[in-house]
């Protein structure tokens, strides 16, 4: 914005942008007496006025204009900073030797139960109707239920098995055991929150009977698996001379990509 007084005749330039107003008032000094006086002092009331009523009509004016095009922040709402982002937080997470995940007994069922599932088997439940509700299945929960589903045959084999000497045995289940475990920790850590969509079955009047998820179709966003094959067939041909510094938590991306 100019603002600029122009001369005796005291005639005012304001501009805001492309847009020009001139005021002009007459205003003499060459006439003496207190009529004369009194006129400049009227004279000069009228310009202080008509000066400011045209100052803020344009800045009323630049206002319309400018509106749509001013930010927005103070009408952004603000979310609670425990909102939930949409990355995930990567954890270092140190693996470790479970009693509670590598125990096949009886009494390790309620451990195994509540270290890799939840009441309700970790699903993500969507309500139906007032009556029913539909679960879907998140791929990491899929995975740890279906290797609940071979630690339970291992444990039947462990328990029926009368092959080999008693230290045989013993030997493969704890091996078995720590394998278990070890596959459930890296479901834990891998984390995978794809969302798997329900199938409905439904009886012959049409009504809902149970929901199925095989999780067959449904695309997860993977980490591309290249580097890993890559580096493991040509250390195969050829090991590493000289491993590079790796500190707790590097992955094979962090040290060979």
């Amino acid at each position: 914005m100019i603002f600029s007084v122009l001369g005796g005749s005291q005639t005012i330039h304001i501009s805001f942008g492309s847009l020009h107003l001139f005021l002009h008032t007459t205003c003499e000094h060459k006439a003496s007496g207190p009529s004369s006086i009194m006129s400049l002092k009227i004279s000069t009331f009228l310009h202080s006025i008509l000066s400011t009523v045209a100052v803020l009509s344009l800045a009323c004016l630049g206002l319309l204009f400018t509106w749509p095009y001013l930010p927005l922040t103070s009408a952004t709402p603000s979310f609670p900073s425990d909102t939930v982002s949409t990355t995930p937080r990567l954890n270092l997470y140190q693996f470790h030797t479970s009693k509670e995940l590598e125990d096949l007994s009886t009494a390790g069922d309620a451990s195994w139960q509540q270290l890799t599932t939840t009441n309700d088997g970790g699903f993500l439940w969507v309500r139906h109707n007032e009556t029913y509700r539909t679960g879907w299945g998140i791929s990491m929960f899929h995975s740890l239920h279906c290797l609940g589903l071979l630690r339970e045959i291992v444990k039947t084999k462990s328990d029926h098995s009368n092959s080999g000497s008693h230290h045989a045995s013993h030997a493969d289940a704890a091996h078995a055991g720590h394998c278990l475990s070890y596959i459930a920790q890296s479901l834990l850590c891998s984390a995978d929150g794809t969302l798997e969509r329900p199938k409905s079955i439904l009886d012959e009047d049409g009504d809902i009977i149970r929901d199925d998820i095989n999780g067959e179709g449904v695309e997860h966003r993977c980490r591309d698996q290249s580097l890993l094959w890559k580096l493991a067939r040509r250390t195969e041909q050829q090991p590493i001379g000289v491993m590079p510094p790796a500190k707790s938590g590097d992955t094979v991306w962090d040290l060979f990509s």
